[in-house]
C-alpha cells in the first residue's frame, strides 16, 4: 500500500485551465482606470486647496505685521512732530540778548490775529499813470439793436402789404369772371391781414346782394358803417338790400344819405331814380334821371323814355 500511495503522489494531473472572456477583461481594466484617475483628481485637488489657504494665510500674517509696525510707528512720528512745534514756540517766546541791544520779549499774538495776518495781503502803492484813451467812433449797441428791429419791422410790413395786394387783385379778377366764390375767399385774406378794412367788407357786401344772400350782406355792411358811417358805396348798398327786400322807406333813406354826401354820385341818382320808377313816382324818377342825363350816363336817357312811354 504504501508502495502504490508513493506512486500516485508521484503522478502529476493536468488541471483544467480557466479561460477569462475579453469584455470582462476591459471592463475591469476600465474601472482600474477610472479609479487611478478619480485618485489622480482628489490629490491635486487636496494641493490646490492646501496651496490657497497657505497664501490666504501668508498674505494675512504679512498684512497683520505691516499694521502693527505702522501703529507702533505713528505715535513716534506725532511725538517728533509736536516736540518740534514747541520747540519752535518756546524759541519764539525765548528772550534774546546781544551786547549792543536790551531783552526783547516777543508776544504771542492770538490766533484771530495770525489769521487775518494771513488773509489781507500787503497793500503795494503803484505810481499813477495817466494814459490816453482812445475812444472808437463806433455805434452803441442799442442804437444798432433798435435799428435793426425797425429794419426787420419795414420788411415785414412789406411783406404783409405785398400780400394784400395780391389777395385783394386776385379778389377783383374773380369779381370780373364772376367767380364769387374765390372771390369772397380772397376778399376774407385781406381781412384777416386787416381787420377794419371797410372798403373790402363792402365789396364782400356787394357780392352778396348780386348772388341773393341779403343777410351775409347786411352783416358785412353793418361793420362797414359802423367803422365808417358816412362811406358812400356802403350805404347805397345798404339802399339796395332794402329795397330788394321792399322797404322801400329805408332804402330811400339811405339814397339821400348818399347823395347828401356826395351830390352827384351816378349810382346814388340811378337807385333812387329807378325806386321811384318803381313805386309810380314818375315825376321824382324824372328829376334824378334827368340830371343822369346831363352828366352823359345813358341810364339816364333810358330812365327818361320809359317814363316818357307811359305818361
Amino acid at each position: 500500500m504504501s508502495l502504490l500511495s508513493d506512486f500516485l503522489s508521484k503522478i502529476k494531473h493536468a488541471e483544467p485551465k480557466k479561460d477569462v472572456p475579453p469584455a470582462l477583461r476591459s471592463a475591469v481594466a476600465s474601472l482600474r482606470r477610472k479609479e487611478s484617475r478619480k485618485r489622480r483628481i482628489i490629490i491635486l485637488s487636496i494641493i490646490s486647496i492646501l496651496a490657497i489657504m497657505s497664501g490666504f494665510l501668508t498674505a494675512y500674517i504679512i498684512q497683520n505685521l505691516f499694521i502693527q509696525g505702522i501703529i507702533k510707528d505713528k505715535p513716534q512720528r506725532i511725538a517728533s512732530l509736536e516736540d518740534k512745534q514747541l520747540m519752535e514756540k518756546q524759541g519764539e517766546n525765548t528772550t534774546t540778548t546781544t551786547p549792543e541791544t536790551k531783552p526783547v520779549i516777543i508776544v504771542e499774538k492770538p490766533r484771530s490775529e495770525e489769521k487775518t495776518k494771513y488773509k489781507t495781503p500787503p497793500v503795494v502803492k503803484r505810481k499813477s499813470v495817466k494814459r490816453s484813451i482812445i475812444v472808437p467812433n463806433i455805434v452803441p449797441r442799442e442804437k444798432i439793436k433798435l435799428e435793426d428791429i425797425a429794419q426787420k419791422q419795414n420788411d415785414s410790413e412789406l411783406e404783409v402789404s405785398g400780400l394784400k395786394e395780391l389777395y385783394l387783385y386776385m379778389g377783383e379778377d374773380y369779381e370780373k369772371k364772376k367767380d364769387y366764390y374765390n372771390a369772397i375767399l380772397s376778399y376774407k385774406k385781406v381781412l384777416d391781414i386787416e381787420p377794419e378794412n371797410y372798403r373790402v367788407m363792402n365789396k364782400i357786401a356787394h357780392i352778396f346782394i348780386e348772388i341773393g344772400l341779403y343777410e351775409e350782406a347786411t352783416k358785412y355792411l353793418k361793420n362797414t358803417i359802423d367803422i365808417k358811417e358816412d362811406y358812400v358805396p356802403a350805404l347805397i348798398n345798404y339802399g339796395i338790400v332794402y329795397a330788394k327786400a321792399e322797404n322801400f322807406f329805408e332804402a330811400e333813406r339811405y339814397f339821400l344819405k348818399a347823395l347828401s354826401i356826395e351830390a352827384e354820385n351816378q349810382e346814388a341818382l340811378f337807385n333812387i331814380a329807378l325806386l321811384y320808377e318803381k313805386q309810380g313816382m314818375h315825376d321824382l324818377a324824372q328829376k334824378y334821371y334827368s340830371k343822369l342825363q346831363k352828366m352823359g350816363n345813358a341810364e339816364g336817357d333810358r330812365g327818361l323814355e320809359r317814363i316818357m312811354t307811359i305818361k
